[in-house]
């Protein structure tokens, strides 16, 4: 479960959003004193039956993920806005496996918050050379 955990964590701090903003023009749709709300959703199915495995023969895999993101920012000047990532997620997975002769099943259910807050600065390319 910990490294289910980790590795949503290790995904998510990974995702990057781009946005850009090169004239100064206040009624831009970026500008100072303005809002953005990026919203993703994502769903993640598996299901798979007699398929030779690394620890044996998965007689019958179930797999369910799913998580709902959203990157939310607000321009406190033009070019530079602060805000935050929210992420929900939950993961299902149900396996059965034949290993040595014998029958194992495995079933697992986790969920995963995260939070991460951001301060981002953008440049166009008058500011790169």
């Amino acid at each position: 479960m910990r490294k289910v955990i980790l590795l949503v964590l290790i995904c998510f701090g990974w995702q990057t959003s781009a946005y850009a903003q090169v004239e100064t023009d206040s009624s831009l749709f970026l500008g100072k004193s303005r809002l953005f709300i990026s919203p993703t959703f994502s769903v993640s199915n598996r299901i798979a039956k007699d398929n030779p495995g690394l620890l044996g023969l998965v007689n019958d895999q179930y797999v369910l993920d799913w998580s709902v993101d959203m990157n939310i920012g607000y321009f406190i000047k033009n070019n530079f806005s602060i805000g935050a990532f929210i992420s929900y997620g939950q993961n299902e997975e149900e396996i059965t496996l034949t290993r040595d002769g014998s029958e194992t099943t495995r079933k697992t259910f986790g969920n995963s918050i995260t939070f991460s807050p951001n301060i981002r600065n953008y440049f166009g390319p008058r500011r790169l050379l």
